[in-house]
């Protein structure tokens, strides 16, 4: 699968958004052990803003104002974008909830009807987040575009999930 990396319009839907050490490393270009040598050596480096001591989360604005700053590049991609708006509304009781009907919006389809659906069950997505899905799917097609946010959520959820290898799906 190869994806657009040009820069994403900055910051469209990412003003409050978190990443990890693992999602720093790729919007960095590096790889994570280089995340890791930066905290250690750069007093200015972000704070974390959240998370855990095992897993902390950064605030993206900090962390690509320190790349920046720093002359390192920054890779936000479409998918970037819309991963993290997806991520700001994840329900940590139904984790596959948003990624579902993002899914279904890509489909143009309405989600299945069934008590205790959360908005973005629904089909209720934000506004801002559902022009982005679309031009996601516009730029990549929905299948490609649904894989790369379903490859983001696999490795968000990696502790939690075992995935089929593509070999043995069919």
């Amino acid at each position: 699968m190869i994806l657009d990396m040009r820069p994403a319009r900055r910051f469209t839907m990412t003003n409050g958004a978190t990443v990890t050490a693992t999602e720093i490393a790729r919007i960095a270009g590096v790889g994570p052990a280089a995340v890791s040598n930066w905290r250690r050596r750069y007093a200015e480096f972000p704070t974390p803003v959240g998370g855990t001591a095992a897993s902390p989360q950064f605030s993206l604005p900090e962390v690509v104002d320190w790349l920046e700053a720093h002359g390192r590049p920054v890779h936000l991609s479409p998918v970037d974008e819309v991963w993290r708006a997806m991520n700001a509304l994840r329900d940590p009781g139904r984790p596959g909830g948003i990624l579902a009907a993002v899914g279904f919006r890509l489909l143009g389809e309405e989600p299945p009807r069934h008590s205790g659906r959360t908005e973005a069950d629904a089909g209720g997505l934000p506004m801002d987040l559902g022009v982005h899905v679309d031009a996601l799917g516009d730029r990549l097609g929905a299948a490609e575009a649904f894989e790369a946010l379903l490859s983001r959520w696999t490795e968000a959820h990696a502790r939690q999930v075992e995935v089929t290898p593509p070999r043995w799906r069919h």
